[in-house]
């Protein structure tokens, strides 16, 4: 029990650099800016305001009961601020007083009327929270600008931001057991979907045995990608072990899960979000993506759009690290290598002398806390299991 907890307890304690919560905290700013413009520009911003004022039905007035309700005035208000804190929090200026704002702006308006908002709020409202909580405005940020040296922020945000991703997908998957979703059933359910006048962006003109049986196919494939979740947190914890022996995690690396599932999982929120009318999901879903990628390899990526070159995202270097040392509960030889004597494919060094690999670069969930990247038990020369 004393090891898991020590474990644990290291896990919170790792630190990184701030380029994967910056990603996050981008794609949720301009989801809520875009999102609130959308709403004043197309005169949605009514069902936000209560019938006794002219609105639509709004009845949860949130912090505006403070000032007189939901009434038109206090909406275009709050959704003024709304709108310049969540420029602000895009930008990453005063980002966590900006953060902090944007979801009382953005929680107050979507949840005033039931009706008019849907799950993409709630995760929206959640993404927001983590980034508050979060480091993220101290990389591609203006704030970032003001202060200089490279950063290092918590890296727990960042692993909760994923646990909110399988968390939403597994949800999703078992609240969908029934015959319209399920094997051996109908497999309805995109298809009624699709023929449902509240949710379509526009009408669609497709019928016909064949369309029907690809709207099956796309039911199936919609449950089993989101039951399946729980693998995505395997994998993870498969990338940062590469070292350990196993056919089920050779096969996971080689094929790379992580990068796989996220794509197929892209390509869902896009058709949704082209076909159907979901509000914030697809911005919000996409935040948690971001989360998905550790900060190395935002940054690698980041370099080689600056360059327009071709290389290879994580190009391989030649370069070794000595065998970390320290109590054999946490020794699990380099993270990053696939034998324990040098750095994973696409390793680099910096001036410490640790490797990006032991930086656990692709590994998306978490590092090697030793070298670059420091917690409490760094100075004990631990190389914590990543995971």
């Amino acid at each position: 029990m004393r090891l898991i907890w020590l474990r644990w307890v290291a896990l919170l304690d790792t630190r990184e650099t701030p380029e994967s919560l910056a990603a996050v905290r981008i794609v949720v700013g301009a989801t809520v800016l875009l999102t609130l413009a959308h709403a004043w520009w197309s005169g949605a911003a009514a069902f936000w305001v209560a019938t006794a004022h002219g609105g639509v039905g709004a009845s949860e007035p949130g912090v505006l009961d403070l000032f007189g309700g939901l009434t038109e005035r206090n909406v275009d208000a709050l959704l003024v601020v709304g709108l310049a804190a969540s420029a602000l929090l895009t930008v990453g200026r005063c980002t966590r007083a900006a953060a902090l704002v944007t979801w009382v702006c953005f929680r107050t308006l979507a949840f005033s009327n039931p009706l008019s908002g849907g799950s993409g709020d709630n995760v929206v409202s959640n993404v927001l929270l983590i980034v508050l909580l979060s480091g993220s405005g101290r990389a591609w940020s203006l704030d970032a600008l003001r202060i200089p040296g490279s950063a290092m922020v918590s890296a727990w945000p960042r692993y909760l931001a994923i646990g909110q991703l399988v968390t939403i997908y597994l949800s999703a998957g078992w609240h969908k057991a029934s015959g319209a979703w399920m094997p051996f059933g109908s497999l309805d359910a995109i298809w009624y979907v699709v023929h449902n006048p509240i949710w379509l962006r526009r009408t669609l003109f497709f019928d016909g045995d064949v369309i029907g049986r690809l709207s099956q196919l796309a039911t199936f494939t919609t449950w089993l990608f989101e039951i399946s979740s729980p693998l995505l947190l395997l994998a993870f914890y498969f990338r940062a072990t590469p070292q350990r022996p196993g056919l089920l995690r050779r096969w996971f690396n080689r094929w790379d899960f992580r990068a796989n599932y996220l794509v197929v999982g892209f390509c869902l929120h896009l058709g949704i979000e082209l076909i159907l009318e979901v509000g914030a999901f697809f911005g919000g879903m996409m935040a948690l993506y971001a989360a998905c990628f550790h900060p190395d390899e935002l940054r690698a990526l980041a370099s080689r759009v600056r360059r327009h070159g071709c290389r290879p995202l994580l190009p391989q270097s030649s370069s070794t690290t000595p065998n970390a040392t320290g109590p054999r509960s946490f020794r699990r030889g380099h993270a990053g290598s696939r034998n324990g004597t040098g750095p994973a494919r696409g390793a680099s060094t910096d001036g410490s002398g640790a490797t990006s690999g032991d930086r656990g670069i692709g590994m998306g969930l978490g590092r090697n806390p030793c070298g670059a990247s420091q917690n409490y038990h760094a100075s004990k020369g631990c190389a914590q299991e990543r995971v």
